[in-house]
């Protein structure tokens, strides 16, 4: 019988824009890479292994979680994660030493990957069967808000109330949205349910919606077999190689520019807010055209670093607009773009799995360039980085559209595609 109601697809919705609205405030690390450093007399490079070995975390904590999460077990592996993240953040308003900030960083990156990259976009690929990536990008454009909010409220915290009260006032925000796990369910079958809209994808592919229902696509151990998919995976890990640049920026702004933790933190809030147009965009351009998605998700950067490279004269609001730019590329590389492409490559038959595994492959690599722009801006200076990371994302983006085009031209042709085949 069919249920009548609004459709559990939305409470799920619903609860995945609350959850990652509140996690944007991860992507407010780098508005404490000043006072921080200034407390515990370290340097920018040995602030920057804070964030390198949480990213290091995703990679051991996003497969453990997500085989949790794949067991049925969706609301406790969420709910797990997001103590996991509190309790890093309200530890962190009593470290003493930056020592203390990497272990609790590492308690929170074990549970990032799958708050940041694999839930929503899984629990929306099995909810729904129309707008996907549409909807991924409107629930991802939320923790881009979030980083907005965060990064301004954060700043002006810190030079009310001092970071440690900032971390503390972060942990208790976590703790407040547990409830919101409960709607996780990610299995609509076991609770009676159909994909929302899947009766209109059927009837747009005129096809049966019980075959649509049915998940087609590659397997994880048939995947791993095949040369061209770690290549795809390259590709897929090089974007957040370039991405954590971003951390360096805030810095960049009060040490070489004279600002404030306030003034900044509104740059890397408009950073933000180029993130929340970019998933919103990003997401309906990637339904209807992924290539055009990638071009436009690098875009931004690609502009922007040159011009911040030799930004001696711009004003205030020029600032505000780069970073706007910058934050265009920033999360929608990840958070959008690549879940779309690699959904659209490899199907959903053993997304999970998959898009799992690369999330710790893209986190591993993230990682290594977290620190690897902190010892080139110390060896070469801020200029000459910036130009190295316009040049890497515009090639890359070149040779992603490359890579993911000859995945999805021809997995989908495989036997093994299909959704009874082993």
């Amino acid at each position: 019988m069919e249920k009548k109601g609004l459709h559990y697809a939305w409470k799920v919705f619903i609860a995945i824009c609350i959850i990652t609205f509140v996690n944007g405030l991860g992507s407010s690390y780098a508005i404490f890479m000043t006072p921080v450093t200034k407390e515990f007399g370290c340097s920018i490079t040995a602030f920057g292994l804070v964030y390198t070995l949480q990213t290091y975390a995703q990679v051991v904590g996003t497969p453990i979680f997500a085989a949790v999460y794949k067991k049925g077990k969706s609301r406790q592996a969420i709910a797990a994660a997001i103590i996991f993240t509190a309790i890093g953040y309200l530890g962190q308003g009593f470290a003493h030493n930056i020592y203390t900030l990497y272990v609790l960083n590492i308690i929170i990156g074990l549970s990032q990957g799958l708050l940041i990259l694999v839930f929503g976009a899984d629990l929306i690929g099995r909810w729904f069967a129309v707008s996907i990536a549409t909807l991924v990008g409107l629930s991802g454009c939320l923790r881009a808000a979030g980083g907005a909010v965060f990064n301004g409220l954060g700043g002006w915290l810190i030079d009310v109330s001092g970071w440690r009260t900032t971390t503390i006032v972060f942990g208790i925000c976590m703790l407040v949205i547990l409830p919101a796990a409960l709607w996780c369910h990610n299995d609509p079958e076991k609770l009676g349910w159909k994909p929302f809209g899947i009766e209109k994808a059927a009837a747009e592919q005129k096809g049966p919606a019980e075959d649509l229902g049915k998940p087609a696509g590659l397997t994880f151990k048939r995947l791993r077999k095949m040369p061209v998919f770690w290549i795809f995976v390259l590709a897929i890990c090089l974007t957040p190689f370039c991405n954590v640049l971003y951390g360096y920026l805030n810095n960049w702004l009060q040490t070489a520019k004279g600002m404030t933790s306030t003034t900044a933190g509104f740059c890397n809030s408009a950073l933000m807010v180029g993130g929340i147009c970019g998933y919103i965009g990003i997401g309906r351009i990637c339904d209807k055209n992924y290539k055009a998605g990638i071009l436009c998700c690098m875009a931004g950067a690609v502009i922007a670093y040159p011009i911040l490279s030799l930004s001696n004269g711009l004003g205030y609001v020029a600032y505000l607009i780069l970073f706007f730019l910058i934050g265009v590329t920033y999360q929608p590389t990840c958070g959008i773009m690549e879940p779309t492409v690699v959904r659209e490559a490899i199907g959903m038959k053993d997304y999970t799995v998959v898009w799992a595994f690369m999330v710790s492959a893209l986190n591993f690599l993230g990682a290594l360039g977290s620190t690897v722009w902190g010892v080139m801006i110390n060896a070469f200076g801020y200029t000459a980085t910036f130009i190295i990371c316009a040049v890497t994302y515009a090639v890359l983006a070149l040779v992603f559209i490359a890579v993911v085009g000859i995945a999805k031209n021809n997995w989908s042709k495989m036997p093994e595609w299909q959704p009874d085949a082993e």
